[in-house]
This record gives structure tokens, sequence and C-alpha cells, in this order.
């Protein structure tokens, strides 16, 4: 039995139009939309439930429907890098690589999710490339925009980590 499937041991659902609001699905035309929705599963978490953990191996994608996650550095206890809100996704980049999970998340409050695993994924692909290719597009322009996201909040905090020793340097003489 495929695990995930045990995992999250619900039926799949019927189309939700909300799924237009997923930026990576955007473009998708409603039959594709609707193609797309077949390998899709439902979960919710309540407040304070653990999603995943880092370290956990990284085969599901996860869309935000409804709540808030939080993202955080290491496990639960953490650092907060992030948090989302409904229509984000987050797992994309083990839809690309086989790589374990690099942070924690956590729902802040009741959250509904869906989600893909990485084999139905690839099974999607292959059976549709066309509409496979337009996703894989999307998810590639989204990691690339937060590439250069990151890239602008470290510079801004290596700017204020050489203000901050240029201060102490000069308090210090």
């Amino acid at each position: 039995m495929n695990v995930f499937k045990k995992l999250f041991n619900k039926k799949k659902f019927i189309y939700d139009e909300r799924l237009v609001d997923v930026p990576f699905l955007k473009k998708l035309k409603p039959r594709e939309l609707g193609l797309f929705n077949r390998m899709i599963y439902k979960r919710n978490f309540k407040k304070g439930e653990i999603i995943f953990k880092k370290d956990y191996p990284n085969v599901v994608l996860y869309f935000l429907m409804k709540g808030t996650v939080q993202i955080l550095l290491n496990n639960e206890k953490s650092i907060v890098i992030s948090e989302l809100e409904p229509y984000s996704f987050f797992g994309e980049l083990g839809m690309y690589i086989d790589t374990k999970r690099s942070a924690s998340v956590v729902s802040k409050t009741d959250t509904e999710l869906y989600a893909v695993s990485k084999d139905e994924f690839k099974h999607f692909v292959d059976t549709f490339p066309k509409i496979g290719v337009k996703i894989l597009y999307a998810l590639g322009q989204n990691m690339s925009k937060d590439i250069i996201k990151s890239n602008e909040r470290l510079k801004e905090c290596e700017s204020k980590l050489k203000d901050k020793m240029s201060n102490d340097r000069y308090i210090q003489n």
C-alpha cells in the first residue's frame, strides 16, 4: 500500500475551485486543473500540531487552503523563519530532488492543507507532460523568486551586522 495514502487515509475530493488561487496552478485551464485535482489529498491539522519536522523525507508538496502555518528553523521551539497564509505552498523542492526537509512546519491555527506525493506527481508528469511542464515551470519560477528574496534579506542582515560592528568599534575606541 502507498505509505502516503495510508498516512492521509482520506478519500480524494471533488474539484475545489479555490485551487485557481494557488500560484503555481493559476495558469492551468479548468480541464488541466481537474486532472491535477485527481491526485490531491486533503489533510487537516489542529493549532500547534506538527506537520513535519526538519530532516523528515521531502516527499510531499503541500498547499495551504485555510489557516496559517509557521516555518521553523529547527523543530517545535525554534526560530520562526516565515508564516504562510492561504494559497501558499511548501515542500516544492522535494518535487525536484531527493532531499530531507530543511525546516519544520507547525500549524499556527487550525489548518486545511492539500497535498500531493512526489510519486503521484512524477506519474502525473509522465502521463500529462504538457501540464506537468506548466506546473514544474511555475514551481521553478516561484523558487527563483524565493531565492532572490532570501538574497535580499541576507544583504540587509549583512549591512545591519556591519553597522553594528562599526558602532561597537566606535564605542570601544
